[in-house]
């Protein structure tokens, strides 16, 4: 029974009908299908290949991969409908019928991984949507300060971490991370190190303990060669001071009207040894200089071409966002990112927080 939201398969196909850039979708669909269902050895053989050689070799590992990755009784199905495909009878001994169910089998197994994908993606769907909620506010509300957050992940769900909290009346907290891998494992343990963060943070301990005790925790929870780079900022709405605890991220820019100036470089990153031992480190904002947090999606975005958008391009960048506000700033990044990568999918997560000191009013 057709549901009212259900598209109408007319009308799909006149959309795909109208639609002009089958060649480079099928170009790009073709070339992820290769990158993810081949190894890097493959991969490697294939580029020293030419002509027929190398056609015949990707289609052979294609479906090889293909077989191999299957359940077994869809593997089963699958070599049956090829058989019944490859083998010749005449009409009048039924090859007709042996196409038809080759065809069926075949169509069999497409619902199956069908089914199987799209129960995939409402798991990560639902995944994103606890991530989403666990966000903070965009442009958090903090006496003598503005701030802007942000973060976009490269798949349904991320690794990367961006939290604000107010953990006493006018004292703040903002933490920005990133967790090691992709995909679901490096989302559910970005969930989790931003809830022991939260949960620490209310014994209101030195940041060096706090370090300590999130390290702890994180090296007893987290899998084998997995890790964490962290910035915890605590922050005052009265004060021009900044407390920072670094594990193992990149140091935050500071932007002024004069240019940019990178702050020290912190510690290890978390989950790398239970006994590592963080250190903090103090900055004094003056008025109007602006603070900026990143992970390394942002350098690390490609265009086609392969190309980084890198460091270099973000420190021509960067000195342009001192006349704007925090908000307006990030847009203009994120937009310039976006141009430069063009179609190419981002490969990993992107987040931002850009703080900046108000004015004060001595009227």
């Amino acid at each position: 029974m057709k549901t009212h939201d259900e598209p109408r398969i007319r009308t799909l196909l006149m959309e795909d009908v109208r639609k002009s850039d089958y060649t480079k979708t099928l170009r790009t669909d073709f070339r992820k299908l290769t990158e993810f269902m081949l190894s890097d050895e493959k991969k490697t053989r294939l580029e020293k290949m030419h002509g027929p050689a190398r056609w015949i070799h990707q289609a052979y590992w294609l479906l090889r991969a293909l077989i191999i990755n299957l359940t077994p009784t869809r593997r089963l199905i699958l070599v049956l409908a090829l058989v019944l495909y490859c083998v010749h009878f005449d009409s009048d001994n039924g090859s007709g019928n042996l196409y038809f169910f080759s065809f069926l089998c075949m169509l069999f197994i497409l619902m199956l991984e069908l089914k199987d994908k799209l129960l995939a993606l409402r798991e990560l769907e639902a995944g994103h949507g606890v991530q989403l909620s666990l966000m903070p506010e965009q442009n958090p509300s903090i006496e003598g300060w503005d701030m802007w957050l942000y973060s976009k992940s490269a798949n349904e769900v991320g690794g990367d971490l961006v939290d604000f909290m107010e953990f006493k009346p006018g004292t703040y907290y903002a933490a920005i991370g990133d967790v090691s891998g992709k995909g679901l494992s490096a989302a559910l343990l970005a969930v989790k190190l931003q809830a022991t963060l939260r949960a620490l943070i209310s014994f209101e301990e030195p940041l060096e303990i706090l370090g300590t005790r999130l390290n702890q925790t994180f090296c007893r929870d987290c899998m084998p060669q997995m890790f964490a780079s962290l910035i915890y900022v605590q922050l005052d709405g009265n004060s021009n001071n900044l407390t920072i605890m670094n594990a193992g991220h990149f140091p935050p820019v500071i932007i002024t009207k004069d240019g940019t100036t990178r702050f020290a470089k912190g510690g290890a990153a978390l989950g790398l040894h239970n006994s590592m031992k963080f250190m903090t480190q103090e900055l004094t904002v003056q008025d109007d200089e602006m603070i900026f947090f990143y992970t390394d999606g942002l350098i690390e975005a490609q265009n086609e071409n392969g190309e980084f958008f890198g460091e270099d391009r973000l420190s021509a960048f960067l000195p342009k966002l001192h006349q704007f506000t925090p908000a307006d700033a990030g847009i203009r990044l994120v937009e310039a990112v976006d141009y430069f990568c063009g179609d190419e999918d981002r490969k990993d997560d992107l987040s931002l927080i850009i703080l900046r000191k108000k004015k004060q009013n001595n009227s």
